[in-house]
């Protein structure tokens, strides 16, 4: 993923720019936003998502990527259990998908993973 010089994040705007209902652009924008450093513009957009999952399913894997990227570990952890709950396939990469490496390190990441069926 390129940076330009004001330090954005180009192909994670293009895509969302180019699909703007999608959830997981949505999503990987708002944690491209909350790594260069731009809480407000993340927050803005997992606002977007909340409201997009009244009208529409919204993976709750999206909404835990945001929260992860944000730093907010516990609604993160609420939202991979809805992940759970949905029984969401793509728990089955949670081990190594590496937006997800900051939890790793907290119990409930290990119980999940056994949940999962996935031996860390």
């Amino acid at each position: 993923m390129g940076r330009t010089p004001n330090n954005s994040f180009v192909p994670n705007a293009i895509a969302a720019s180019l699909q703007v209902d999608s959830t997981v652009n949505l999503a990987g924008l708002a944690s491209a936003w909350a790594a260069s450093g731009k809480q407000a513009e993340a927050t803005e957009i997992l606002a977007t998502l909340h409201k997009m999952s009244q009208t529409q399913y919204v993976s709750p894997m999206d909404v835990a990527l945001v929260h992860t990227a944000l730093g907010q570990k516990d609604l993160a952890f609420q939202w991979l259990d809805k992940a759970y709950d949905d029984q969401s396939e793509m728990l089955l990469f949670l081990e190594n998908y590496a937006p997800f490496a900051p939890l790793r390190s907290d119990p409930r990441f290990s119980a999940l993973l056994h949940g999962v069926g996935v031996v860390q």
